[in-house]
Formats: structure tokens, sequence, C-alpha cells
């Protein structure tokens, strides 16, 4: 059964975020990215860098945890859909549920849209919920451009 909980992050949960990071890029961007691109993405993130999101750049991230194991999170950024991951561990509707959890956010904060810098294997999913391509966009992880696409969706 299960028992999904979401929650603020804390700075303690540092090292979760990093691990369901990494776990949920490698496994879910197979489809659409080449092994040497996946690792430039993720390969050079460790803790310090959630810290340092949550201390130092304003940045609220919120994790799902079923059963008490985090298995994904999302962070906004002023009105920048910053980050979306939900495990292969993850039960189904996770994703959802969090970007419910941020919408409802930005909506408290008085904002009228989202915008997000979507990876490709994860545009179907904006897609779906909403969102709509601005255009193009790339990631740049350990200096290599990731190919992205832009999206937003109106929340007002």
């Amino acid at each position: 059964m299960c028992a999904l909980v979401i929650r603020r992050a804390t700075l303690h949960d540092a090292p979760e975020l990093c691990r369901t990071h990494k776990e949920t890029v490698r496994a879910k961007a197979r489809t659409h990215y080449s092994d040497g691109l996946i690792e430039a993405w993720i390969g050079d993130r460790e803790p310090h860098h959630y810290r340092r999101a949550m201390e130092d750049s304003g940045e609220c991230i919120w994790v799902a945890q079923d059963h008490g194991t985090i298995v994904g999170f999302a962070s906004l950024r002023g009105n920048e859909l910053n980050a979306l991951y939900a495990s292969p561990a993850a039960p189904g509707g996770t994703g959802t549920a969090l970007l419910h959890v941020v919408v409802a956010e930005a909506r408290s904060l008085g904002l009228r849209d989202l915008v997000a810098t979507a990876s490709l294997n994860a545009a179907k999913f904006y897609r779906r919920r909403g969102f709509f391509e601005t255009g193009p966009a790339e990631l740049v992880r350990s200096g290599v451009a990731i190919p992205a696409i832009r999206m937003r969706k109106s929340i007002g």
C-alpha cells in the first residue's frame, strides 16, 4: 500500500535528494540521452548542491516520501519549476502530486504562470499536465550542453 507523504525538504534531506536525482536520471533519461550526456548531467552532483539551493538560492524544495524513503522531489525558484523527479521506485502519480504542490505554492505567491526547462524524456509528462512548448533549450552541466525544451503553464 502506498504511503506517499509530500513535505518541505530540510537540509538533512540533501543526501537523499542527491541519490534520488541521480537514480531517476540514470533510469529514465536513457530513452533520449546518451550515457555521456547523462553523466555530464548528474555525475558531479553532491549533497552540498541541494543544501546550497535551499540556503542561498531561495529555492523551495519538496520531497515525496513513500514509507519514509524519499522517492521524488520538486523545486520552485521564482516562477521556475527548477526540478521535478520521481524515481522508478515511486508510486504512480508521484510526479503529478509534486507538481500540484508546486502549482499551489506558486499561486499562493501570486504567480500567474510557471516555466520549466524540460528534459526531452519529460516533455510528454508536462504536456499532459497543461504545459506548452515555447522553444528549444539547453541545460549546461559540467560544460556540456544537454538538449531540452522550454515550457510554460498558465496557473492564474
